[in-house]
């Protein structure tokens, strides 16, 4: 992406400026061609002036680069010529055909050059530990669903307390080589580490379980144009009336409608799930926003990160909206616990242990993600019966079951009541 990387710091810096903007620029051009159809010029200027604006500031800082050894491969004297054009055409008051221009000549250069530098604008960080049966169920459902997986690149950051989940990780990796594994170390240091050369962070924990399609760049769409937002919940919705962790209903904010079946709420006034804007099981954010926080705040495990993420909520009072699907698209399904830092509550109707789902994985079973399509949970986290389908080689027995690390949960099982119908939206 730099042609001369001596300075990986410096490097890093230069493309999220360029990037930040070549986004914009695209993300205005989607809005544009929207607009084509049915708007009046003043409406099209209000988009195509502000994005051009942007392309003569973002034209400029390449051109600087490029006389300092970076983006070379870009080049820039192929959008010299409509830009001229679009400049006189525009002189002339031909506001819908400086637009056609600019999306038939210079917005698919700039789509080239996005596939040419190998921008993938979104991290998705998975936390993970001894739990590679819920994992797929995560990963398999995300991919079942996301309607443009490219614009992610899935990062699990794991911990394994035992050789026989350390080999079940090994196994999913194996199974998703598009996917990124990595064994926890430092968290923090690496958690940092994951989110360089991405402008995005979608948080991602183990027990997500994906039940509607959805498409992240109207999302990320969503974050350029709407900077008074704070981020993009996955959780959140209509439907998320009650709310598990303090085991009440919550009332349901007063929701705006904007694009492409998003809406959008005041935050500050949110109770329960809804006044609680940074959280890390599924929200998608700025990195610009959030990776600063994030290299101040002291933190071992995704439960303290968490916790001190959620402490700086006032630091964005001045974005005090926070967007969401009208229906959840993911929640949390509580069945087991597998961390000690905070005594989280699960599995009050339906438990299953990190033990008891390793084992079955072990005989090849995996938990069918096809019946949960379309579920409509009530809140955030909710717990639901895992239905099973045997769709892998049955893995040979551990014999070596040493602890690799010296914390491990202890997860009491509870009888599971079956035949429990799934709500369908």
């Amino acid at each position: 992406m730099v042609e001369n990387g001596s300075n990986q710091e410096q490097g890093a810096w230069i493309n999220q400026i360029c990037v930040t903007d070549l986004n914009k620029i695209l993300a205005a051009a989607r809005d544009l061609e929207q607009l084509m159809t049915a708007a009046e010029a003043e409406a099209i200027l209000k988009v195509l002036l502000p994005m051009m604006q942007t392309m003569t500031k973002f034209t400029k800082e390449i051109g600087e680069l490029q006389s300092k050894g970076f983006y070379r491969e870009l080049t820039l004297a192929v959008i010299f010529d409509p830009l001229n054009t679009f400049m006189e055409v525009i002189s002339r008051g031909e506001v819908k055909e400086a637009a056609q221009l600019v999306l038939r000549s210079i917005v698919p250069v700039l789509e080239d050059w996005q596939r040419s530098l190998n921008i993938t604008p979104v991290v998705g960080l998975i936390f993970s530990k001894d739990r590679a049966m819920q994992l797929d169920a995560t990963l398999r459902s995300y991919y079942l669903h996301c309607q443009d997986p490219q614009l992610a690149e899935l990062k699990v950051l794991y911990l394994a307390s035992s050789e026989q989940h350390r080999q079940q990780y090994q196994v999913l990796q194996q199974d998703y080589p598009e996917v990124s594994f990595i064994a926890e170390k430092d968290f923090k240091a690496q958690t940092l580490e994951l989110m360089n050369n991405h402008q995005y962070v979608l948080f991602l924990v183990d027990d997500n379980l994906f039940v509607r399609d959805f498409s992240l760049q109207p999302m990320l769409d969503a974050l350029i144009k709407y900077p008074d937002a704070i981020g993009f919940s996955f959780r959140l919705g209509w439907n998320a009336v009650y709310c598990y962790t303090h085991n009440c209903q919550q009332k349901v904010p007063a929701f705006k409608e904007i694009e492409n079946g998003m809406i959008t709420y005041d935050w500050t006034q949110g109770e329960h799930d809804f006044g609680y804007p940074l959280e890390i099981s599924s929200s998608l954010y700025r990195l610009s926003d959030l990776k600063p926080i994030l290299q101040q705040l002291s933190y071992s495990n995704p439960t303290t990160l968490e916790g001190l993420l959620s402490l700086r909520k006032d630091n964005f009072a001045h974005c005090k909206n926070l967007m969401c699907n009208k229906y959840t698209i993911t929640f949390c399904v509580p069945v087991n616990r597998v961390q000690e830092v905070n005594a989280n509550d699960c599995g009050r109707i339906f438990a299953y242990s990190s033990e008891e789902l390793s084992e079955k994985f072990q005989q090849g079973y995996r938990i069918d993600v096809e019946r949960y399509k379309n579920y409509l949970p009530m809140a955030c986290h909710e717990e639901v019966e895992l239905h099973f389908v045997q769709i892998a080689k049955k893995l040979p027995p551990v014999t070596n079951q040493a602890k690799l690390v010296t914390a491990q949960a202890e997860v009491t099982k509870v009888e599971v009541i079956n035949n429990v119908n799934l709500r369908k939206l």
